[in-house]
């Protein structure tokens, strides 16, 4: 499967679901397997991702996106042993953040019900296509970026918490 398959919804359900980690993998950059360079889609889900488990108070390195050759089975095997090991010492998702069960399953919550409006917003205003993840680390580490994210998203995301009946407006 491409990686540009891979959906927000899909990383949110293990995460809901209890897994304290999640890794995907990739073909490498420019190396589409599919022609659809769905890992540039990928990536940048895994960006804002990131961010969003930031702001809600988790840890962005449980979440991991690495791209490599289908030959690279070794590589592959270290990146997941070093993550799994990674992940390990991170400890249980939420526990080890300081939060309490309810309190995780609220934010979780909170982030399921907007990802229609992240999907749309993220189509139209802030996904990005560059050809180097310096780029995308750049970008995504901007004052343009975190503007974007605080107008776009976190503001939706703290009136939810508020009130958990209001779905955000288009």
């Amino acid at each position: 499967m491409c990686t540009g398959r891979v959906d927000m919804a899909h990383v949110l359900k293990a995460f809901s679901n209890g897994v304290d980690g999640v890794f995907i993998g990739g073909c490498r950059l420019n190396e589409c397997n599919y022609i659809t360079h769905g890992n540039y889609h990928a990536l940048n889900m895994v960006y804002l991702f990131k961010k969003i488990m930031s702001f809600i108070g988790l840890n962005p390195e449980r979440l991991r996106i690495e791209f490599m050759s289908s030959g690279e089975g070794n590589l592959f095997a270290e990146v997941i042993d070093e993550f799994v090991e990674h992940i390990r010492e991170l400890g249980p998702l939420g526990k080890a953040e300081g939060m309490d069960e309810a309190e995780l399953n609220l934010k979780l919550q909170a982030f399921a019900n907007l990802i229609p409006y992240i999907k749309l917003v993220e189509n139209e205003k802030i996904r990005v296509r560059f050809n180097e993840i310096e780029e995308y680390e750049k970008f995504y580490a901007s004052e343009e970026y975190d503007k974007l994210f605080q107008e776009l998203i976190a503001n939706k995301f703290q009136m939810f918490l508020v009130n958990p009946d209001v779905k955000p407006a288009s």
